[in-house]
């Protein structure tokens, strides 16, 4: 699977709402579009991997830009998991997670496999 664009990370791109008692976080106008495009293209992908599995994530980074990969992988797997591609980010058993920099554009490239006990 391949989704396009720079992920956008909910840790670093959150904003602070006052309220009556007080304020609360959101995620930022960026990160929503972010998750909202990513979601848009994985209305293709049929399969639904649920139960134990691994997930090798690479991260193609457009020019010199660099980001910080725990980061990206945590905005991939929140968006798998909303998208219900995968059932719940704790079931992720094993993680490859490898970034390249360089590239025309942002790519992330995504394999999802059952994993064996």
């Amino acid at each position: 699977m391949r989704l396009t664009g720079r992920p956008i990370t909910k840790k670093n791109n959150r904003s602070f709402v006052r309220g009556n008692r007080g304020g609360f976080t959101i995620a930022s106008p960026r990160y929503r579009q972010y998750e909202e495009d990513c979601l848009w293209q994985l209305k293709q992908y049929k399969e639904k991997h649920t139960g134990p599995m691994s997930i090798k994530i690479v991260f193609e980074m457009k020019g010199k830009l660099d980001s910080d990969l725990d980061n990206m992988v945590t905005s991939i797997l929140d968006v798998l998991q909303k998208a219900e591609v995968i059932d719940d980010d704790k079931n992720v058993m094993a993680l490859d997670a490898q970034k390249y920099r360089g590239f025309k554009d942002w790519v992330t490239h995504i394999e999802i496999k059952k994993q064996q006990r």
